[in-house]
């Protein structure tokens, strides 16, 4: 069976993402598509606009199967990303991982990872910086690739863990249609989701949001938005600011990414700034992009440590959001191929790798007043509305 994954956040699923799924079946002429989608909070450190299992649904106008990155792939940095999407799709048996670029050619991903698989993750993940990727050009003798591209980035950061992990996956690559990664404003039927999520901030479901939009990607919005508020760092800041002012700078110091003297930073902004934004400006610096900044916050809020990350017995488990008919039936097809356990419920294990998820979601939804951190993470004992009807787990 012909199987194609796909690495994504899906905030939210919109017309060109499932403009790239239907080119990455039609492509690579795949029996099923997999994506692989973060969960509750991103790779920019950034609170996710709804839960996992809301956008799961929606990605299922495009997909047929919906997996969970862990939270410590799904919020770090691009290679790390990468390592983690790669790795389970691997160990699930996928063939082909497709992912979206500027550049379009699958071929020069390939020949700059193979090139450059002996340098540190520190040297090669600067993700926006023009230095180095004028220096990356000179220096590798390859068809010219433009990484400071968000999506080439990432891809070569695919091509890189697939290098590193021995090339599980065959690259494929959907060049980007329409409006650029960090487009604000919407222009017509593809739209970046940044543009997707300020408008539909400031506008609600208007006109154009549901133009750049599939039907069900408005409906599940909607749906979503009825009972709960999307998730935003606006929204997330009082509590962010009450860890904040109650916590020493030896315990800040211990949450993952926190180095360097930050925290005494972090602990004075939090006294001063009443707004995220405020917030942030006091923080930022040349040293600190905005996005690291946001993913220590994401940690702070986690209470996620240096040593929880740096735990070397985790085990690795996948954590199925949704699935259709078409997903299902490749579940059970496939399941005793898979070398990790495919989870179907979030009380299904207790390993540390897990604790991690399930913290980030209950915290998720109890601050954006959903469903499911009552009924799902709280309670431990009902499922979220659409969650896939599986029991049990799904392992070799």
């Amino acid at each position: 069976m012909q199987t194609t994954g796909i690495i994504a956040e899906y905030n939210p699923f919109h017309n060109g993402h499932l403009y790239q799924a239907e080119r990455a079946r039609e492509e690579t002429d795949a029996d099923v598509v997999i994506a692989m989608m973060s969960g509750p909070f991103l790779q920019r450190g950034e609170p996710a606009l709804t839960d996992p299992w809301t956008r799961a649904q929606m990605a299922l106008r495009g997909v047929d199967v919906v997996i969970q990155l862990p939270y410590r792939y799904a919020t770090g940095i691009a290679s790390t990303f990468a390592e983690g999407g790669v790795s389970l799709l691997a160990h699930l048996g996928v063939t082909t991982l497709s992912f979206g670029s500027e550049h379009g050619e699958a071929s020069s991903f390939l020949q700059a990872a193979r090139q450059i698989t002996d340098e540190s993750n520190e040297a090669v993940d600067r993700t926006f910086n023009e230095t180095f990727a004028h220096n990356f050009s000179a220096h590798h003798a390859i068809e010219a690739i433009d990484i400071t591209e968000p999506n080439n980035n990432l891809g070569f950061h695919y091509a890189r863990a697939n290098e590193r992990l021995r090339e599980p996956l065959t690259l494929h690559t959907v060049s980007r249609k329409g409006a650029a990664y960090e487009e604000t404003t919407i222009h017509g039927a593809i739209a970046s989701a940044t543009a997707i999520r300020q408008t539909l901030k400031k506008d609600g479901l208007s006109n154009d949001v549901r133009r750049a939009i599939p039907e069900s990607t408005a409906l599940a919005l909607q749906q979503f938005n009825e009972q709960a508020t999307f998730g935003s760092w606006e929204t997330f800041y009082p509590y962010l600011r009450l860890l904040l002012l109650r916590a020493t700078p030896e315990q800040i110091a211990s949450i993952y990414t926190v180095r360097e003297g930050i925290e005494h930073r972090l602990l004075r902004a939090a006294e001063r700034a009443g707004t995220f934004e405020q917030f942030m400006a006091s923080v930022k610096t040349k040293r600190y992009t905005w996005t690291s900044i946001q993913r220590m916050l994401t940690h702070v809020l986690t209470n996620t440590t240096y040593e929880m990350i740096d735990a070397s017995d985790e085990p690795l488990v996948a954590h199925l959001l949704a699935a259709n008919e078409r997903g299902r039936r490749w579940i059970q097809q496939s399941k005793k191929q898979f070398s990790i356990p495919l989870l179907s419920t979030l009380a299904q294990s207790k390993q540390r790798t897990r604790s991690l998820d399930d913290r980030a979601i209950a915290i998720y939804t109890h601050l954006t007043n959903s469903y499911f951190g009552s009924q799902t993470v709280f309670r431990g004992r009902a499922q979220p509305p659409h969650f896939s009807s599986f029991g049990g787990s799904f392992s070799k």
